[in-house]
């Protein structure tokens, strides 16, 4: 059995919470399980002793009123996570430190299966949500992943993010149909309130195709 956590965009107190499991293909799994759901406060909710499919590699949660609004849902990857002196294993209690451990795993697909984490790129991958000053590197399994089936193969190509503020990030490609783009801490405290983003990759053919237009980059700031 496992134990499954996200936020929902900081949002508590909702009755129709949901979860849906889907595959590497991004095909839904089965049904959207609302039973036995725990609002932990904060936003977030957690379900204990789930047992995940096994070809399972992403959970998405949602609320019916979140969606009628028009907020996306929460993607939130299978991850492992360390149970050892741990309250998440099981125990249904979801402590502070649980989730400064859950909002620091990138959207990372690792072999196993636990705990799942949201990642600072939303479902649809048109928001983002960083913190001003922080760094998202890959070593810290914290870059901003994008990916989507739809778009053509990226392999052999590079990618670009577009910040509205006249900003550029070079990316990197890392699948067939999957980005990555990094931020360091000096990069991100030059951010500040929110800006529009686009990606644009420029194929192996030298084809030049736009892959998120307008997205949402939102920038958080700490605590002084």
């Amino acid at each position: 059995m496992s134990y499954l956590a996200a936020n929902l965009h900081s949002e508590s107190g909702l009755a129709d919470v949901g979860y849906l499991f889907y595959d590497s293909g991004g095909v839904a799994i089965g049904a959207r399980v609302t039973a036995d759901i725990v609002d932990e406060g904060d936003g977030y909710y957690s379900s204990d002793s789930v047992t995940i499919p096994g070809t399972a590699k992403e959970v998405r949660w949602d609320s019916t009123a979140q969606l009628a609004a028009g907020l996306t849902a929460a993607r939130a990857f299978l991850v492992d996570f360390p149970t050892s002196g741990s309250s998440s294993s099981g125990s249904g209690s979801f402590t502070d430190a649980d989730r400064t451990t859950l909002l620091s795993i990138d959207g990372k697909i690792v072999a196993g299966s636990a705990v799942t984490v949201v990642s600072p790129v939303s479902v649809g991958g048109t928001t983002v949500t960083i913190t001003h000053g922080d760094d998202y590197l890959a070593a810290d399994s914290r870059g901003l992943d994008f990916s989507n089936p739809a778009w053509p193969v990226l392999t052999g190509g590079t990618v670009l993010m577009k910040l509205s503020n006249g900003t550029t990030f070079t990316g990197s490609v890392t699948g067939a149909t999957a980005l990555r783009v990094e931020l360091t801490a000096a990069q991100t405290s030059l951010l500040y309130g929110r800006c529009r983003f686009d990606i644009e990759a420029t194929l192996s053919n030298g084809h030049v195709t736009t892959l998120v237009l307008s997205g949402l980059l939102i920038i958080n700031t700490d605590v002084n």
